[in-house]
């Protein structure tokens, strides 16, 4: 340190000229603050009132939207139509986000109210300016008086074909006053709603004012512009009480520590002038090592403190670093898991009405094909029709697959016994220009899953990778045992022994972003009408009901590695079980009662069972079907019911059934998913269900099945 200059002067004089120094500095520095306060404090009011602008625009939007899909989904529902000519009138609609009160009404073409979810009014809409182009096509009109309330409303409409319209009315007279009690936050904003030409919406009583800090936003899909503002002179106000205070409290802390420094600088200063050397040392440096604790036991004790707060900063940001990566993996499984659900939902939900159709397609292709000459042209014809109509029902199932909803059958199976299964059929659905190799692994112990599933894991992959190598090339299947253990940080399972199948190809290969997205359902590269997008999100959907993963690698021009890992079973595998079907028995006049609500799938069950051998009736009535079943006087060999019905269910009614005649088989049938036929109630023990839609050759096995656990009950 060098020495300091001897001067007349003593050091009070050099405070007084600091002092003197300072204070000039913060009479400047306090004008130049205060503007920068007040900018700031406009700024930030801006940001806010932006912020507040674009979240409620999105809720708006997002409002609108949900309005506008649902008139539009609620058109296109073949019930729409049918509630026009129903007596009854049951519509429900609620709040809508910010849309406190809505109604919506059935009107036919001459403006009067079929129905309402507020009532009746018949003659309400005879000169409405909307009718006309809702009936015409779907519409979303500017702000009108709704006739029926008097107040200020939106309109939303879709056409329903030779009935009228489904009208959808949301009151937005108080919409500016209700999106600023829910977003105008501690600032108080006011919101101002308009069209896009500047036609009020919803506005303030008492406005925004002329010099108001504001911004404005559109609302998507609306046509509407929304604005948010606050007032610039309670902006400033505040920013300039917050700015004084903090410099009258800075002032008052500034002269603290100079008295303070006059009194203990020849005690503290020194040391800690030379604490700060070896800290900006270290800073400089980067050096890990802690600094020398020396100097007065005050100035020990902070050295001390300060290596503390090092190591405990090192040890935080190394334990939020991990934190993070684990965050980033839960929210990306959490994010596959909600599309898996939404979508299984919709899966769920169309199976019933879809096999149904595809029961009665099928049945009554063999009523045409037993029809028809064994030398008929047309024979070739219908049997095109049953196979589109197969890979209808293999894609239905494809779709409860992948959603988790498809009913299952889990057992042992051995994936080498699954490969050596499929090499034949393998090698002709490849062709001839793709080199199969097949490796399987020695010695690998079972899995449990569904052996039809795994046999669709494998095709899938297979054909997914002829598809990348049009030009010919080499597919590879391998399987083998893995252990995974905890330094695998990207598996989602748990450490242990694992069946891997590894399937691979000399492909074209796939880009990341492909790559990331190529389980997603209903994604595929693939040209319009060549790929439905299901067929690697049902592998996924296999493989993780089973407990496993499956993990795909890829780079363009250098194929692609597809790896499914299974949970292995210390359960020793059994036998290679026989899978060919006999033909079914024909009958011999046994009895059998048909329920089925589905009209069309009741005559042709009923058909199928007469034309071999049974005499069987059919019921739509479950009410009815108990009536019979108590009839003591009608013999009744086999029941079979469908599971979901109105009124009453399949289940019940088998209960009933038994209760009446206690050895009476019964054989269920359903088109729902899994969990629909679950909520109905549980399965009685020593029943079949049987998957529509079904065979004829299913049906007649099952009834057979049936007889015989009766007449081995009987023995």
């Amino acid at each position: 340190m060098s020495a300091v200059p001897q001067r007349g002067r003593s050091l009070r004089a050099y405070v007084g000229a600091l002092i003197l120094l300072i204070l000039v500095v913060t009479l400047g520095t306090t004008a130049f603050g205060l503007a920068r306060a007040e900018d700031t404090a406009l700024r930030s009011a801006q940001q806010d009132a932006a912020f507040a602008a674009s979240q409620a625009a999105t809720e708006l939007a997002a409002t609108v939207s949900i309005v506008r899909s649902t008139v539009s989904q609620t058109a296109a529902n073949p019930g729409a139509a049918a509630a026009f000519d129903n007596a009854a009138c049951g519509i429900t609609f609620g709040t809508v986000g910010s849309l406190q009160k809505t109604h919506l009404d059935l009107v036919r073409p001459d403006g009067s109210v079929r129905c309402s979810s507020i009532g009746p009014a018949e003659a309400a809409y005879r000169d409405a300016s909307w009718l006309p182009a809702a009936l015409a096509g779907a519409t979303f009109t500017d702000p009108v008086v709704d006739q029926r309330t008097g107040r200020t409303t939106i309109v939303s409409a879709a056409p329903v074909a030779g009935r009228g319209a489904v009208v959808a009315f949301a009151d937005i007279t108080d919409l500016a006053a209700a999106t600023a009690a829910r977003f105008g936050g501690p600032r108080s904003l006011v919101f101002s709603i308009t069209t896009d030409a500047g036609t009020p919406v919803s506005v303030p009583a008492a406005g925004l004012g002329a010099d108001a800090v504001t911004a404005r936003v559109a609302v998507a899909g609306a046509g509407w512009q929304l604005q948010a503002g606050a007032g610039r002179d309670a902006t400033l106000a505040a920013a300039r009480d917050l700015f004084f205070q903090q410099t009258a409290s800075s002032l008052i802390g500034l002269l603290v520590i100079l008295m303070g420094t006059i009194v203990i600088y020849r005690a503290i200063a020194y040391p800690i002038w030379r604490l700060d050397r070896d800290v900006s040392h270290r800073l400089v440096t980067a050096g890990a090592a802690p600094l020398t604790e020396r100097g007065p036991r005050e100035i020990r004790q902070l050295a001390r403190s300060f290596n503390a707060v090092v190591a405990s900063l090192r040890a935080e940001l190394t334990q939020r670093e991990l934190s993070d990566e684990q965050a980033r993996k839960l929210e990306h499984r959490l994010e596959q898991s909600q599309r898996m659900e939404s979508l299984g939902q919709l899966a769920g939900g169309v199976a019933h009405d879809f096999n149904n159709l595809l029961a009665v397609i099928l049945s009554y292709l063999d009523f045409v094909d037993d029809a028809l000459p064994h030398d008929s042209a047309v024979r070739a014809d219908v049997d095109e029709v049953r196979k589109a109509a197969q890979r209808a029902a293999l894609l239905t199932r494809q779709l409860l697959i992948f959603a988790r909803r498809d009913m299952t059958k889990t057992e042992l199976v051995d994936l080498n016994s699954i490969v050596d299964g499929l090499d034949g059929l393998l090698r002709r659905t490849l062709g001839e220009h793709i080199e199969l190799v097949v490796a399987p692994g020695g010695s690998l112990p079972p899995v449990r899953a569904d052996r039809t599933q795994l046999d669709q894991v494998v095709l899938n992959l297979a054909v997914n990778s002829r598809d990348a190598m049009p030009k010919g090339g080499r597919l590879t299947i391998e399987t083998s045992e893995v252990v995974l253990g905890d330094e695998q940080p990207r598996s989602p399972l748990p450490p242990g022994r694992y069946v891997r199948l590894t399937v691979s190809d000399t492909g074209e290969g796939m880009p990341t972003g492909v790559a990331q997205r190529a389980f997603e359902p209903f994604f595929t590269t693939k040209p319009a009408g060549q790929g439905t997008g299901l067929g690697l999100a049902t592998v996924y959907g296999i493989v993780t009901r089973s407990g496993g993963d499956v993990r795909i690698y890829s780079e363009p021009g250098h194929g692609t590695v597809v790896r499914v890992d299974l949970p292995a079973s210390d359960e020793p595998a059994p036998a290679a079980a026989d899978r060919s079907v006999a033909p079914p028995v024909p009958g011999d006049q046994q009895h059998v009662l048909v329920v089925e609500d589905e009209p069309a799938v009741l005559l042709a069950a009923v058909r199928i069972l007469r034309s071999n051998g049974y005499s069987a009736d059919g019921l739509s009535d479950p009410t009815e079907a108990l009536r019979v079943l108590g009839d003591s006087a009608v013999p009744i060999d086999v029941l079979i019911t469908d599971v979901v019905m109105p009124g009453l269910s399949g289940i019940e009614l088998a209960r009933r059934a038994t209760e009446l005649r206690p050895d009476l088989p019964v054989l269920f049938t359903s088109g729902y998913s899994h969990d629909a036929v679950s909520r109905q109630g549980l399965i009685p023990d020593g029943t079949v269900l049987l998957q529509k839609p079904f065979m004829r050759a299913a049906l007649l096995e099952a009834v057979h099945e049936a007889l015989g656990r009766k007449k081995a009950n009987g023995d």
